[in-house]
């Protein structure tokens, strides 16, 4: 927010120049540090925005994107640089349809991934000591707590890529656990080369979160304004039988976002949607 960002400018200016050789960019999503106003502060009207002179580079804007390229680097040299490719904005995002993918993993695959997120679910439980914020150097506050959060039984999260859980892993478990990625990469790419296009023109793709969700009475992800911020693509599987729950429906907008709807997804079943567009999965 602009008041986080004026706060710690001071700070964030000296880190930005001190980190010059190693070509330290800010980026800042949505607020610019060269236009950023703390309005708590009684004379924020009056006083210089840009006190600092950041220079922020534009080119994003449109996406609500704004970078200071690394100290002593000009605007123009900066901008004529290779940028990654953002071919949607969020309104563009909105616009677009999730597509099901049936059956990408048979009944046994299923329970076999299952099993897998059960053991290491019951693994985490047993872990004596649960790391607070205050333990955890250099958290990102969000992320700490977001992590905290997920740790209840209403809605539990494994981030199955993190080197916690794959530090638990038999050589037979992360083989495994190498075979959801692998498949569902592929067909993330597919459905994208026939769809979208995010993944054209880009020279390297990686996977930014692997996750295991486990849904109880009352879990649910329904924040109307959610999203898989960060990402290109994401797909989503169920892991249950239709017939074995009630509610965890998930759910995309349409119409310019006024208008849910709801995707019948069968065990196995998954969902591929570009990550800037929201979703929900009901209680």
């Amino acid at each position: 927010t602009a008041h986080g960002l004026v706060r710690i400018a001071s700070w964030l200016h000296t880190e930005w120049k001190q980190g010059a050789q190693r070509g330290l960019r800010l980026v800042t999503c949505v607020e610019s540090l060269d236009t950023a106003v703390d309005f708590t502060q009684s004379d924020a009207l009056f006083s210089d925005p840009n006190e600092l002179n950041w220079p922020v580079c534009r080119d994003h804007e449109r996406w609500g994107v704004f970078i200071v390229p690394p100290f002593s680097e000009t605007l123009e040299h900066w901008s004529q640089g290779e940028q990654p490719p953002l071919k949607l904005s969020r309104s563009e995002a909105e616009a677009t349809q999730a597509k099901l993918q049936p059956k990408l993993f048979s009944n046994e695959e299923v329970q076999r991934i299952n099993a897998l997120g059960k053991h290491l679910l019951g693994l985490e439980a047993e872990a004596e000591d649960v790391p607070t914020l205050f333990d955890i150097p250099d958290a990102n506050f969000h992320a700490a707590a977001e992590a905290a959060l997920h740790k209840l039984g209403g809605h539990r999260i494994l981030y199955l890529h993190s080197k916690e859980v794959r530090g638990t892993l038999s050589e037979e478990q992360a083989e495994l656990l190498d075979q959801i990625e692998s498949r569902l990469l592929d067909v993330m790419s597919a459905t994208d080369s026939t769809n979208w296009g995010l993944f054209a023109d880009r020279k390297q793709l990686s996977v930014r979160s692997l996750e295991y969700h486990a849904y109880s009475d009352g879990g649910s992800v329904m924040d109307p304004e959610h999203r898989d911020d960060g990402s290109l693509l994401t797909i989503s599987v169920l892991l249950s039988s239709p017939e074995s729950f009630q509610g965890g429906v998930f759910s995309t907008f349409a119409d310019s976002g006024s208008t849910h709807v709801e995707h019948s997804l069968g065990m196995g079943d998954g969902i591929v949607f570009v990550s800037e567009k929201r979703h929900n999965v009901s209680p």
